[in-house]
Formats: C-alpha cells, sequence, structure tokens
C-alpha cells in the first residue's frame, strides 16, 4: 500500500483527521521531552566547560575528542553522585564508559550497587550506564570484582551488560565464571547465543 493509498483508506474510514492529530501529539511530546532533557543537563554541560572541557554535550566521544578527559573526570564523578533525573544519571555514566576512567573503579562499583536494576521500559539509567562504564574500566587486578557483580542476582538482568567485559577476557577465572554464569536464569539465554554464533561462524 501506497502513502496515498494508506491517506485515501484513513480518510474513507473517517479516522483521517484522528491520525494526523495523534501523530502530532507524538511529535509535540519527543520535541518537550528533548527540551526538557537539555535543561537538565545544562549545569553539567557547564560545569564541564567551566573545567577547561569545551563540549556541548556529555557524550565520552566528545569529551575524548575535546582532548581533556583528564579534567571531565572528577566533573562527571560530582555530577554523578547529585540528584538529577535517571536519563541524565544514565548519560553522565555512559560518558565515564572510557578506558580513562578506571582510577575511578572504586567510584564506579560503588554507585553501581547503591542503584537497583532499571524497570522495563525506563531506558538507559545510571545502572545500565555504570555497567557499561565498569565493563570499559576492567583490568586484570579489578576482573575478580567484576565476576562478583555479575554473579549477583540482586542486580537483576541489568549483569547481562557485565557479561561483555568477563567474555573477553583471557584470565582462568573469567573463562571458568562465564561456564558457572550459563546457569543463571538471567543470564543462561545471553551465554547460550555465544555458543550459537560461534558454531554459525
Amino acid at each position: 500500500m501506497t502513502l496515498a493509498e494508506h491517506d485515501a483508506q484513513l480518510k474513507a474510514e473517517g479516522r483521517y483527521e484522528q491520525v494526523l492529530a495523534i501523530q502530532k501529539n507524538k511529535r509535540d511530546e519527543a520535541a518537550r521531552r528533548a527540551a526538557r532533557y537539555q535543561i537538565e543537563m545544562a549545569p553539567v554541560v557547564q560545569a564541564l566547560r567551566d573545567a577547561g572541557v569545551p563540549v556541548d554535550a556529555v557524550r565520552a566521544d566528545f569529551i575524548e575528542r575535546s582532548g581533556a578527559y583528564h579534567k571531565a573526570l572528577p566533573v562527571l564523578l560530582e555530577h554523578l553522585k547529585k540528584p538529577y533525573p535517571l536519563e541524565v544519571l544514565g548519560t553522565i555514566a555512559q560518558a565515564l564508559a572510557v578506558p580513562a576512567a578506571r582510577i575511578a573503579w572504586p567510584v564506579l562499583v560503588t554507585e553501581y550497587k547503591k542503584w537497583p536494576p532499571p524497570g522495563k521500559g525506563e531506558g538507559m539509567g545510571p545502572k545500565d550506564g555504570l555497567a557499561n562504564a565498569l565493563v570499559a574500566t576492567v583490568t586484570q587486578d579489578t576482573m575478580d570484582e567484576l565476576i562478583a557483580l555479575a554473579k549477583d542476582p540482586s542486580h537483576g538482568s541489568n549483569r547481562v551488560l557485565l557479561l561483555r567485559g568477563i567474555r573477553r577476557s583471557r584470565a582462568p577465572q573469567a573463562k571458568q565464571a562465564i561456564e558457572e554464569l550459563a546457569s543463571d536464569p538471567q543470564l543462561a539465554k545471553e551465554i547460550a547465543s555465544w555458543k550459537r554464533k560461534k558454531v554459525a561462524d
């Protein structure tokens, strides 16, 4: 069905104006959310600029390209602990998902433990962003701690994100952890998919 045919059908059914109104409401709501997000994120962007990080948005790749991640790190860590909306905190946490943030490992672990698993349909919140940050910053020295977090069921299905950091490690304890976690109800499907993909390759 072409767009013209679809419109003609809606008009014939008397639903054309209704559908247009619904579409407009969705666009308006999306625009309002985007504007609200920009306002809520503005203090973090301004704090980064004040610290000498010339960015217009809180994104790891933007900050890294600025060549001033060492200046951005304390700002991001400070604002990660502030009472921002979940989406803003998720963005801040995601901006910490770079190897340069390894020195902040203890803080990232503490913050990760603090947050409950996100609910269905909540989008990327602070726990998701922090999981990605832990994967990006884990080292051989901190692998045991990442494994312990992945084995802790209190972190819910969010632990799937942590598996990437364990999977790519060549440490013996990482391989053993994957074997143990393969029977975890919340992680089994993801781990099984690796085996299927390997066979297909």
